[in-house]
């Protein structure tokens, strides 16, 4: 794993949209193959961690681990305390392998104040780890501008009677404009979500 993390910068050198120097590192192992490995890896520029640490300080924190949100919430889903699972170095004939054994990927939205995660899943570890700039404050302004009431009035309607309507038989005029307005500002969420699993 220390070679692997070593390796990071000149592997992700073409990959990142800032100078590797400042940048911290980190990976986390999905599965080996004979001397090779496959990965979850990401970076970070070192000012957001030495922002993290500032912070911790001056609230009298002293931290042990700080970690890529996404690889935190992924370990409430993964068997995390297992090594990674060893492929066989043979490669099967595409035409004879069977697809539907592998199983299906899981994916997990955790939805925040202005963002979002999304976590892949399979076969207990994560393949793809997303921070989408899209939570739960864009339908608070979306009630706020349709029902043009105030933020606290907006975010108290979304806590008491947050829905989305899956069809509109039988709902009030009131209920259907309430569905739609939250469908709306979820669409670019929506599209995100069907972009990342394509």
């Amino acid at each position: 794993r220390v070679k692997i993390i070593k390796s990071l910068p000149f592997e992700l050198e073409d990959e990142i949209p800032f100078d590797q120097d400042k940048a911290i590192f980190d990976a986390k192992v999905l599965k080996t193959q004979g001397p090779q490995s496959e990965l979850l890896a990401v970076a970070t520029p070192k000012k957001y961690i030495e922002e993290i640490l500032q912070l911790l300080n001056d609230a009298g924190i002293d931290p042990e681990i700080i970690s890529a949100e996404g690889f935190a919430l992924s370990n409430l889903f993964t068997s995390w305390w297992t090594p990674p699972a060893e492929a066989p170095l043979s490669i099967p004939d595409e035409s004879v392998q069977d697809v539907g054994s592998q199983g299906s990927a899981e994916v997990y939205l955790q939805i925040g104040h202005t963002k979002t995660l999304m976590i892949v899943v399979h076969q207990s570890s994560p393949i793809e780890i997303r921070s989408l700039p899209i939570g739960g404050l864009d339908s608070v302004r979306a009630i706020q501008k349709t029902y043009e009431i105030s933020y606290p009035e907006a975010l108290k309607g979304l806590q008491e009677k947050g829905f989305v309507l899956t069809k509109n038989d039988g709902a009030t005029k009131d209920q259907i404009t309430f569905s739609n307005t939250i469908q709306r500002a979820l669409q670019p969420l929506t599209f995100e979500v069907k972009k990342t699993i394509l």
